[in-house]
């Protein structure tokens, strides 16, 4: 009988799986809805990213199933199957993923697996470990006035890495590669005085946190060990120190040339289409621009649509170009503009 037919028909002798996030680590950060799935599980499978012990007190059956970097105790498809027979024997199961199952943690590759073969199943998010270390280390992930965006990524396979486009960054799995992670982002236009924050053991009483910059890192030195959250970006300054004079650039990359002390922050204005030409960027971003000193045009077409978005250009902006084009069409937009005012000739 074909999936597709066994799914029209109910399975009420079938078990439940519920993909539940324990959180970083310390139990008194396990949601209420994870705990009572934990209180009717028949059978829990967990991993090695949380204080098995705490397991101890629910009448369940524990399988570990904890997989590592350098060591997996089982295949992620030998974890799918015994989820699968566990709840196509009737088992209320719990699968328990440190952090939240959605965030690195292969939750929604369970989740199809099971819902593929009709077996019901339960999603129960978790508070991630960013979060934590983020509460631990004081560092607001965003910040009015400092950081609007924070990008989640994984510094494990830094070959396969991509850096966002993002005012904060927190870099999971990091914790071997934090001096190269730190030179990638030097060599991306990163500021070397870009505070970081580096915290191990999240929520729990021993919690750590050390405090770099990009450039003190570089040095290798006094590093904090596995496992541990980075977090990158002037909120994650201790002493509240804010980057020096910030601008806007509207470009799909960072300037060409960052003068010491500058800060440059992402305003996508313009974007590229498959056949490599610009165009308005679909989602434009609004900014107070009494927060910046200045904006880096990259095309006549950000000049354009800067004017569509504000106006006018406020007169304490300092206008730096990266092309030609830009310049030259700032200088026919401002010539037009004080023709229309009345404020010149």
């Amino acid at each position: 009988m074909s999936l597709k037919l066994k799914k029209t028909f109910a399975r009420p002798e079938w078990g439940k799986v519920t993909i539940a996030g324990f959180g970083p680590g310390n139990p008194d950060l396990l949601t209420v809805k994870a705990l009572r799935a934990l209180e009717a599980a028949d059978v829990v499978f967990y991993d090695d990213l949380l204080d098995a012990s705490y397991l101890d007190q629910f009448a369940a059956e524990k399988v570990y199933v904890g997989k590592r970097s350098t060591r997996h105790t089982f295949r992620q498809e030998a974890i799918n199957q015994q989820l699968w027979e566990a709840a196509t024997s009737g088992k209320q199961v719990v699968r328990l993923k440190g952090g939240d199952p959605f965030i690195f943690g292969r939750g929604m590759e369970e989740y199809r697996y099971l819902n593929e073969r009709s077996v019901e199943v339960e999603l129960v998010p978790g508070i991630s470990s960013a979060l934590a270390a983020a509460a631990d280390a004081l560092v607001p992930l965003t910040e009015r006035g400092v950081s609007s965006s924070v990008a989640f990524i994984s510094g494990h396979d830094l070959d396969k890495l991509q850096i966002p486009k993002a005012e904060t960054l927190v870099i999971y799995m990091g914790a071997s590669n934090q001096v190269p992670l730190a030179q990638r982002l030097i060599d991306e236009g990163w500021a070397p005085a870009t505070p970081v924050a580096v915290t191990r053991n999240a929520s729990y009483a021993d919690a750590e946190t050390r405090r770099y910059t990009l450039e003190r890192l570089l040095s290798g030195e006094n590093l904090l060990p596995s496992p541990a959250i980075i977090m990158v970006g002037w909120t994650a300054a201790a002493d509240g120190s804010r980057p020096g004079r910030r601008y806007l650039y509207t470009g799909h990359r960072r300037p060409s040339s960052v003068p010491e002390g500058l800060h440059p922050v992402h305003a996508p204005l313009e974007t590229v289409d498959p056949r490599g030409m610009l165009q308005q960027h679909p989602r434009p971003m609004h900014f107070n621009l009494e927060d910046f000193e200045g904006v880096y045009f990259y095309s006549a077409l950000a000049v354009e649509h800067f004017m569509a978005l504000y106006g006018a250009f406020p007169d304490h902006l300092d206008y730096r170009f990266e092309s030609a084009e830009a310049a030259l069409c700032f200088a026919q937009w401002t010539a037009r503009n004080r023709v229309q005012t009345g404020t010149g000739h």
